[in-house]
This record gives structure tokens, C-alpha cells and sequence, in this order.
């Protein structure tokens, strides 16, 4: 088994990329409010990466790659160009964490993935709503805490049936989950 600081930077960048790649394309997959609505799914984003980071700390593939994600600054536009990518990348992605890590991790890179996703999908306008940042981030910490909790009983079966969830985005879900799915 490998660990995240011995894979190569091009390895790191990989499942690094791929939990942005994927908040992206759900956040793109209902595009209703344009550029304000962005912003606030990023700032749900940026928020909900470190809260799901600390949520699995065990993991060492998902600390390591939000650590990589949020030092990778200068990537994020072309990660962002390559959101459409995403479904095609992800079962690469996910045979490179299942080789390297084993099921298990790649089960929990799996999960956090999709916890990410919906949790951009579910505050896109419920983040906007709030003056405070402050205020926006503890009703997103519930938001993470109810999603993980969703996740946590279905042990990532379904990304369906999330509230205050387009049919846009929850077909993207969908998508997005098939394509996550672990090697066999």
C-alpha cells in the first residue's frame, strides 16, 4: 500500500482534481442564477472540503488530497475548464486510489466525492441567503452534518432524494456516482 506523500506530484494533482472537478459540474449542472450563484457554491465548496477533510481525518487519501486542493491555487481555473471532464476521469481516478490504497479508501475518497457534490448542489441558494458568512457557514455545517449522516446509513448507495436539489443537479448526481464507482 502506498501513502499520499509517496505518490507523484502528477499522482497527488489527480485525486486532488477530482473532488473540485466534480463540485464543479454539479454546481454547473443547474446553472440558473449565473456567476453570483457560482461564487456562493464555491464558498459552500471551500467550506464544505475542510469540514469533510476533518469529518475523515482517518482517511489519508482525503486529507491529502484537500490539503492538495487548497494549496493548489494557481490550478483551480483549469480544473474548473476541465469540469466536463469529470465523469470520464473518475473511474481513472478511482482504479489509481483502489490500486494505490486499497477498497476501502477508495470507498471513503468515494464518499467524501459525493458528500462534496451534494452539499454544493444543496446550498447553492441557501448559502446566498445569509448576510454573515459566519451565519452561512453554521447552516452549512449542518448541511455537511446531515449529508454525512445520509451517507453514513447508506454507505454511498445513492446520492438521490437530497432536498432543495434540482432535477438538473440530481440527475448529475447520478452521473457523477456511476461513474465514482469502485473496481472490482
Amino acid at each position: 500500500m502506498s501513502t499520499f506523500l509517496s505518490l507523484t506530484p502528477a499522482q497527488k494533482i489527480q485525486l486532488a482534481s477530482l473532488p473540485y472537478k466534480a463540485a464543479l459540474f454539479i454546481s454547473h449542472a443547474d446553472d440558473v442564477d449565473g456567476a453570483h450563484d457560482d461564487i456562493n457554491e464555491k464558498k459552500a465548496m471551500f467550506f464544505s472540503l475542510k469540514a469533510l477533510s476533518q469529518h475523515h481525518k482517518e482517511s489519508e487519501v482525503i486529507v491529502g488530497a484537500v490539503s492538495t486542493i487548497l494549496e493548489s491555487k494557481a490550478l483551480w481555473a483549469e480544473w474548473e475548464h476541465d469540469a466536463f471532464r469529470v465523469l470520464s476521469e473518475a473511474p481513472v481516478t478511482m482504479k489509481s486510489v483502489f490500486d494505490h490504497f486499497g477498497k476501502a479508501e477508495a470507498k471513503l475518497y468515494r464518499v467524501m466525492i459525493l458528500e462534496l457534490a451534494e452539499a454544493v448542489a444543496g446550498a447553492h441558494a441557501e448559502f446566498a441567503a445569509f448576510e454573515d458568512e459566519n451565519e452561512g457557514a453554521g447552516f452549512l455545517s449542518g448541511l455537511i452534518n446531515k449529508i454525512v449522516g445520509k451517507f453514513s446509513e447508506l454507505e454511498a448507495g445513492s446520492a438521490e432524494g437530497a432536498a432543495n436539489i434540482s432535477a438538473a443537479e440530481d440527475a448529475a448526481l447520478a452521473e457523477l456516482a456511476e461513474a465514482l464507482k469502485i473496481p472490482e
